[in-house]
């Protein structure tokens, strides 16, 4: 008998500390990724990357009054040490990200360019660290699904 109390103990506090074990990311839904990651073919050897669904909202007025609406879509977050490579062209001055989407062997399946505003980075200044939220909205996940690496840099524009 003390022997089941025991085992029966040790089930409960290994289910216990697996619950508790869970990433906040896959609490909220979120599913771990394992693309490699790069900028301007620099590996940004990532820490932490996955995919989630995120609300997007936005204001903006007219001549007799203001607007807003909201949608959702998918993020691809991750976490690095290094920031995106930044390319500096003569135009506007604007942002945006230019992505190189791979498969396995290295064969480029398709290049897309992202103008959202709602693409996030931020860094910390505590450890170097870099936080990246990507907004897929322009993004198929069909290609997601054959991608084994992106590249990914961040275009400039300037005047």
């Amino acid at each position: 008998m003390r022997n089941k109390v025991l085992i029966f103990l040790t089930l409960i506090v290994t289910i216990s500390s697996q619950l508790y074990a869970q990433e906040l990311f896959e609490s909220l839904g979120g599913v771990k990724t394992k693309f490699k990651i790069y900028s301007n073919m620099v590996d940004l050897e990532v820490k932490t990357q996955f995919i989630i669904k995120d609300a997007e909202k936005s204001y903006g007025s007219y001549q007799d009054g203001t607007y807003g609406y909201g949608y959702e879509s998918y993020h691809l977050e991750f976490v690095t040490n290094r920031k995106l490579a930044t390319i500096t062209q003569n135009r506007s001055s604007v942002f945006t990200l230019q992505f190189t989407f791979y498969d396995s062997n290295d064969k480029i399946l398709a290049e897309e360019t992202s103008f959202r505003s709602d693409n996030r980075i931020s860094d910390t200044g505590k450890d170097g660290l870099w936080f990246y939220s990507i907004d897929l909205i322009d993004i198929p996940i069909s290609l997601l699904n054959h991608t084994a690496k992106i590249d990914i840099v961040l275009l400039e524009y300037k005047k």
